[in-house]
C-alpha cells in the first residue's frame, strides 16, 4: 500500500486541502489502477482548530483512507513550545520499525518517542488544559480568536524591545505595500477552508 499526504492548515494562509476530495480521487484510482493508497493527514495549524470550529468538516479517521494524523500542540499557544503529537488509525498502521523495547522497572516495554531526553512538562500541561477545558472550552477559546489576523513570530534569548519595535515597523511598512498594490487580496478574502 503506497501513502500520501495531505496538509490540513497552510503554514502561511490557513488554507485547508480538501482531504475528502483527496480521498475520492484515490477510490477512483483505485477502481481503474489498483493501487491502494492510503493518506496520512499533517495536521499543521488546523487539525486542532477544525474539529471544534468545522466539526462537519470531514478530513480525519471517518474517512477510511486517512490512516494517520499529526498535529502541533503548541502552534495554538496554552502550553509549552514542543508539544505534539502522531496517531495512526490501527496499531497495523505504525511501521514496527518505530517501535523501540526499552527496558523499565524490572519490565520491557514498547516505545515511540523521540530518542532523547525531553522534559514530560509539555506534556502535563498540555493534558491538563484537555481535561480542564474540554471540547466546549477550546471552542469558546477558538471562537473568541476566529476573527483575529495574527502572525506567529519565534523569538530567541535576547530578542529586545528595540528588536520587536523594528519588527512592528517592518510589518506595517510591508502591509501598506501590499494594500498599496491594485490586485492584491488579504488571505481572508481567499476562497477555500482556513482558520
Amino acid at each position: 500500500m503506497g501513502a500520501g499526504s495531505s496538509r490540513l492548515g497552510s503554514t502561511f494562509t490557513g488554507d485547508y486541502e480538501d482531504v475528502e476530495a483527496l480521498s475520492a480521487a484515490l477510490d477512483r484510482l483505485q477502481e481503474k489502477t489498483g493501487p491502494d493508497i492510503s493518506i496520512h493527514v499533517d495536521g499543521a495549524s488546523a487539525a486542532f482548530v477544525a474539529p471544534f470550529l468545522q466539526p462537519e468538516l470531514v478530513w480525519d479517521f471517518r474517512l477510511p483512507r486517512v490512516k494517520s494524523i499529526d498535529t502541533s500542540g503548541h502552534k495554538y499557544g496554552l502550553v509549552f513550545p514542543g508539544v505534539g503529537w502522531v496517531i495512526w488509525r490501527e496499531a497495523s498502521d505504525l511501521d514496527t520499525e518505530l517501535i523501540f523495547n526499552v527496558d523499565y522497572l524490572g519490565g520491557t516495554m514498547p516505545t515511540l518517542a523521540i530518542n532523547f531526553p525531553r522534559p514530560a512538562s509539555q506534556v502535563v500541561a498540555q493534558y491538563y488544559n484537555l481535561i480542564r477545558l474540554g471540547k466546549s472550552g477550546y471552542r469558546a477559546i477558538h471562537q473568541a480568536c476566529q476573527d483575529v489576523a495574527v502572525q506567529p513570530v519565534v523569538v530567541r534569548n535576547g530578542f529586545t524591545r528595540d528588536l520587536a519595535d523594528m519588527l512592528v515597523r517592518d510589518i506595517r511598512r510591508h502591509l501598506n505595500w501590499f494594500a498599496a498594490k491594485p490586485g492584491f487580496r488579504s488571505t481572508a478574502q481567499a476562497a477555500g477552508f482556513h482558520h
